[in-house]
């Protein structure tokens, strides 16, 4: 899949179009896309949490004080507020009582990781297909290259967004082009300011995993990006929730864990 992945894309570069629906190339692309977003660390985080806390811990007893000393040291960078640390606590002991009081192993967080890029294709195969492209080759990759945009909104303070919420999915072709899926039918190739790729550069920088990359000749486009001292995070959450009703009434379900990843 790697090899015919990269083969596509670079046919779109030397064509100058992205390919058009039903083709061959259109729906190889919707699985190296879908692949690339489930390869990344990142996307296993949930599922090395446990793994990550018990190692961390070395024997101890992983107690809601354990839990905010790894919080705050490791995972955060900083303290959590009382829900953050209870709702990590929460997960914690609660996939582990599902598996037999064992945290999931590497093998098993790439599974499961792995069987969501069959569920997503057909987000990918819905939308418009846009080629963006620059003349000079300043558009950068990184570890982590496939990027979900949308405007910034204060639900960013609490909530994350996935394929569906997306406005906009992008993916570097090349040093002069990057894909961008969005709502709609269709392809189309148009030509970009250099202020919309140094913005989506920065995007793409805000969402690495540990490193941008760009091309020799032109080592100012790196240094426009900030890198942050620390990516997208999972973060934990603990408290009441309410299940609506067909008939409109809302009834309490109990105290919940909410779980999201940050944008950048």
């Amino acid at each position: 899949m790697e090899g015919q992945g990269l083969a596509a894309l670079r046919r779109i570069d030397e064509t100058g179009m992205p390919p058009a629906v039903g083709t061959g190339d259109r729906e190889l692309l919707c699985l190296y896309l879908a692949a690339q977003m489930a390869r990344t660390p990142r996307k296993r985080t949930m599922l090395r949490f446990g793994r990550d806390v018990t190692a961390y811990a070395n024997g101890r007893e992983v107690d809601l004080a354990l839990m905010t000393e790894y919080l705050t040291r490791k995972h955060l960078g900083r303290p959590p507020q009382e829900a953050e640390a209870q709702g990590a606590w929460d997960y914690y002991h609660g996939t582990r009582a599902m598996n037999g009081g064992n945290d999931p192993t590497h093998d098993e967080a790439v599974a499961v990781t792995f069987s969501s890029v069959r569920v997503c294709i057909p987000q990918y195969r819905a939308r418009h297909w846009r080629l963006e492209t620059c003349r000079k080759p300043i558009f950068l990759t990184s570890d982590a290259p496939l990027v979900l945009w949308r405007p910034e909104t204060p639900e960013d303070a609490y909530r994350g967004f996935g394929l569906e919420g997306a406005h906009e999915i992008r993916f570097p072709v090349s040093p002069t082009a990057q894909l961008v899926l969005v709502p709609g039918h269709g392809t189309s190739a148009e030509e970009v300011r250099l202020s919309r790729v140094n913005s989506c550069n920065q995007d793409l920088a805000d969402t690495c995993e540990r490193a941008v990359i760009g091309h020799p000749d032109r080592p100012a486009a790196l240094d426009r990006v900030q890198l942050s001292k620390r990516g997208p995070t999972l973060r934990f959450n603990s408290g009441p929730g309410f299940q609506e009703n067909p008939d409109g009434t809302v009834e309490p379900m109990g105290d919940i864990v909410h779980m999201y990843t940050t944008r950048r």
